[in-house]
């Protein structure tokens, strides 16, 4: 298997736009997430993972701490209630808001914008709103690609073939489509043992998988905020998600949807379309070009698949999800004295540097690379996408931690949608990935309409989980027929009575 490499692009290495911090070497501590377990002799602050910093930024002394996901937030919960929290960490836009009222974090206007002016190069100032409260910066916004891993929906193109029906132009025509899946023997068997569509555990009772479903009615599923008249309210409350979910009832009920779509993992949904018993699943894109597909063709060689796009919505766009233009954020203990080496650590992370420019993080069997910690001479001075685990020399491998430079952060560099398709042409190019992943890149970027609302603030703190919990109660229980459509109605009304309108306002007022 080749290696592939990209050409620095034209213009060269541009200038980097910080200077270092004061002259006087500055310490700080840090939490961040182990995504695969540190091997248990490795110190984690003496590894060639380390030492990389240590070289590439040697006014700075960096004190790691790399928890699993599973335990981080305890953790770090622990060591803040304790009055003894690292100097930066991972937040969310509701810890933000607890955080900064409870004095744990401390402001960073003055500073962030000075210092860390690299992320202006990728986000705008819509993104940046969801590191803001009580008209302070209180965040440390963390670029991510919104094309890096569309979620996708797609279907058994040889069995549209076979059944001789039209890819589906509208609603009535998908319904057809997936009804034909399940009932017209497809796989010519002579066996009724066939489902239109499956979805998985995996977020608002099991739906967030079926985006395009939903998107066909103009909404989408979780925690979701459009623009309606003069206010921001949620997807969920809305006339049209009542339709959507009234159309997944009625696959449901007509045994159209799988019945295991409420308990089944994803990697069990994969696992019925890969042995060709469910003609259309939604998930990742990337784990869809790169596992699913091979697996599929694998079992079955005449198989034909291809990209749902969904139907134009009753307002004549076609509607895809696509990622916003951020991955996240960190906050700064107020009683850390280095902000300064802080924010220039993360300014150096995101510099953009068309000579040298890493893109992606592990995945599967693969490790994608940056430049940093790798030898040049045996790269000619290309930059590595990625290349087989196995094929990895003790330089390159770090310390077997299988993590990408910069993504260790969880500050994989962002690209523009051009440079995105250039890379993963060439990896469709070199046998490392299926086409339809640049094809759901290309769909996502023509159609996607990513969400430039900022949504925080004290009433979505306070209310927001509950309404939350209440909702992936109300869409499972609609769906699976246990309850009427009359109960997304009910659910409105426990909106409205928690907190719903202080949520809108405020989100409204924020975005203004």
């Amino acid at each position: 298997m080749a290696v592939i490499a990209v050409n620095a692009a034209a213009g060269g290495s541009q200038t980097p736009q910080t200077g270092s911090p004061a002259q006087t070497k500055k310490t700080f501590s840090i939490v961040t997430q182990a995504y695969t377990p540190v091997p248990p002799d490795v110190d984690v602050n003496n590894s060639r993972w380390a030492n990389v910093y240590k070289r590439e930024l040697p006014d700075i002394d960096i004190n790691w701490m790399i928890l699993p996901g599973d335990t981080l937030q305890q953790r770090l919960n622990i060591m803040i209630g304790s009055g003894n929290p690292p100097d930066t960490f991972p937040m969310s836009m509701a810890q933000m808001i607890q955080w900064s009222e409870q004095g744990i974090i401390q402001p960073l206007d003055g500073i962030y914008q000075n210092s860390y002016k690299n992320i202006y190069n990728f986000l705008t100032e819509d993104d940046l709103k969801s590191t803001r409260y009580n008209g302070r910066t209180y965040g440390i916004a963390v670029p991510g690609s919104r094309l890096a891993n569309p979620v996708v929906m797609f279907y058994r193109s040889d069995w549209l073939e076979k059944l001789k029906l039209p890819v589906p132009r509208n609603v009535d025509e998908v319904y057809n489509m997936l009804r034909a899946f399940t009932f017209d023997d497809p796989d010519g068997n002579g066996v009724d043992d066939t489902y239109g569509v499956a979805g998985a555990l995996n977020g608002t009772a099991g739906f967030s998988n079926m985006w395009q479903l939903f998107n066909m009615f103009g909404v989408q599923p979780g925690t979701n905020f459009t623009w309606v008249g003069n206010q921001i309210v949620p997807d969920f409350i809305r006339p049209e998600m009542r339709e959507a979910v009234a159309f997944l009832a009625r696959l449901y009920r007509d045994g159209i949807m799988d019945k295991d779509t409420l308990v089944m993992t994803g990697r069990q949904q994969e696992d019925k379309i890969v042995r060709g018993t469910v003609g259309m699943i939604g998930a990742w894109s990337y784990g869809v070009a790169v596992r699913v597909l091979p697996n599929m063709l694998a079992a079955n060689p005449n198989a034909k698949f291809e990209l749902f796009v969904p139907p134009p919505a009753p307002d004549g766009k076609i509607l895809m999800p696509i990622g916003r233009n951020g991955g996240g954020m960190w906050g700064v203990a107020s009683r850390c004295t280095s902000v300064d080496a802080i924010v220039y650590f993360f300014n150096w992370l995101i510099e953009q540097d068309t000579s040298r420019l890493p893109l992606y993080t592990l995945n599967a069997d693969r490790i994608f690379l940056g430049e940093i910690g790798v030898d040049s001479a045996m790269l000619g001075n290309k930059f590595v996408i990625e290349m087989p685990q196995d094929r990895l020399t003790p330089e390159a491998n770090v310390n077997l931690w299988r993590l990408g430079y910069r993504t260790h952060m969880g500050t994989t560099q962002a690209v523009s949608d051009d440079l995105q398709f250039e890379v993963s042409q060439i990896r469709v190019d070199e046998g490392f990935i299926h086409p339809l992943f640049l094809t759901a890149q290309q769909q996502a970027s023509k159609y996607g309409v990513p969400s430039a609302v900022a949504i925080t603030g004290p009433a979505y703190a306070e209310y927001m989980t509950d309404i939350n919990t209440y909702w992936e109660e109300t869409i499972a229980s609609i769906i699976t027929g246990a309850r009427p459509i009359t109960a997304f109605d009910d659910f409105v009304r426990f909106f409205y009575a928690n907190g719903g309108q202080r949520i809108i306002d405020e989100v409204t007022a924020l975005n203004r």
